[in-house]
């Protein structure tokens, strides 16, 4: 996958690139990939910023461009209540650590356990 922006050098290719959103996104095939946007924007003076919160706070959101909820569902297999209740929050706490393991790794890494479950 690439990912290709245009050079800014000056303000106003800012204010054009922003305007236009002109990114290319492109597969290994050089195929072009859909994609959404949005603009995260903060004010105010900024010596720095918490990108990881924001992001956060930006996917918990209902912006264009968030990233999916995951619905996870549970099989509905025990009959004893207490029994479903406990292995519930074993597989969602086990389903919870994937998805944090997984969003946590590169894109090399997110290929290879994709193939390690796909043969499975």
């Amino acid at each position: 996958m690439s990912l290709a922006a245009p050079t800014i050098d000056r303000i106003k290719d800012l204010d054009k690139f922003e305007k236009n959103k002109n990114w290319i996104l492109t597969n290994s095939a050089g195929n072009s990939i859909p994609y959404k946007v949005n603009i995260i924007e903060k004010g105010g003076f900024q010596l720095s910023r918490d990108f990881e919160e924001e992001l956060k706070k930006f996917n918990q959101s209902n912006a264009t461009a968030s990233l999916p909820k995951i619905q996870i569902t549970f099989p509905n297999n025990t009959n004893n209540k207490q029994t479903k209740n406990s292995v519930i929050k074993k597989e969602n706490m086990a389903m919870e650590m994937l998805i944090y393991w997984y969003n946590q790794a590169d894109l090399n890494t997110r290929k290879s356990f994709k193939e390690l479950i796909k043969n499975k």
